[in-house]
């Protein structure tokens, strides 16, 4: 196992007096054998952790690369760093009075995420490890500077329309058959989690949301062209019509033929 811990301390109540302060920082690479964290009382603190390769799980949910997880000031901590061949993990603790408004402000505490840029959140982590491990000239502002850039890294992803936009886009390509457990990885997080996170966001299962975009494109087709049901079918991502009719009728409370009657 590699491993670097910065010279830091854990946070007391005194580190809030000041705005802003990175207190410790470091990471795990190549672990042997699973590492576990239990802190039933939390810390003092702000986390993140960043997987840049491996597994987190984190209360039973698993984040995986790309992934990360922000914990907060007091907030229960039970996670475990997974050995996995060539696994990287990096994490930083930070505190200040303006550590809670700037973690606010991104919309990332307690919470799990993702960096839509690992590659510039991993450069980030480096130069924060760096300027501790080489004792940098005014490394206190530097390390701030770098704790910035990465929350302001994980809030360029919530800062879309949706923070699963990419999933939704898929979840609308007829064309298209995607896993659920694909989705979720790409996201970091476990399939259950993602199906979780996503409903809350959009009221609906990634399944629920993608028959109800493709019904009501079946509804469209129906009403306003004079496609035959079976085609219409296969356009909605139906390749068997006596499925998309039950799934239609089920639906709407009509048959495909009753509703385009209708609609007429």
């Amino acid at each position: 196992m590699h491993a670097f811990f910065a010279k830091g301390t854990a946070a007391t109540k005194a580190d809030y007096n000041v705005p802003f302060l990175v207190n410790n920082c470091g990471y795990y690479r190549d672990l042997q054998k699973n590492l576990t964290v239990s802190r039933p009382k939390g810390r003092e603190d702000y986390q993140i952790i960043f997987v840049s390769r491996g597994t987190l799980i984190v209360s039973g949910a698993e984040i995986h690369e790309g992934g990360a997880y922000i914990f907060t000031p007091g907030q229960s901590q039970e996670y475990v760093y997974c050995a996995e061949n060539k696994c990287l993990y990096y994490w930083v603790h930070f505190c200040g009075y303006e550590s809670r408004k700037t973690v606010e402000d991104c919309g990332a505490k307690g919470c799990f995420s993702s960096f839509p840029d690992s590659s510039e959140a991993e450069r980030t982590f480096r130069l924060l490890i760096s300027a501790f491990e080489n004792n940098m000239p005014r490394n206190e502002l530097l390390s701030v500077g770098c704790v910035l850039t990465l929350l302001s890294l994980i809030t360029v992803k919530k800062a879309n329309a949706s923070p699963f936009r990419r999933a939704e886009v898929r979840l609308k390509d007829c064309r298209d058959d995607v896993k659920i457990s694909e989705l979720a990885e790409n996201y970091g997080m476990s399939e259950e989690h993602f199906i979780r996170s996503f409903k809350s966001y959009n009221g609906l299962t990634p399944r629920a949301y993608a028959l109800k975009f493709r019904m009501e494109q079946a509804k469209s087709l129906l009403s306003s062209s004079d496609m035959r049901i079976g085609d219409i079918s296969e356009a909605c991502g139906f390749y068997d019509a006596l499925y998309f009719s039950r799934a239609f009728k089920k639906y709407t409370g009509l048959s495909p033929r009753d509703y385009r009657r209708k609609s007429v």
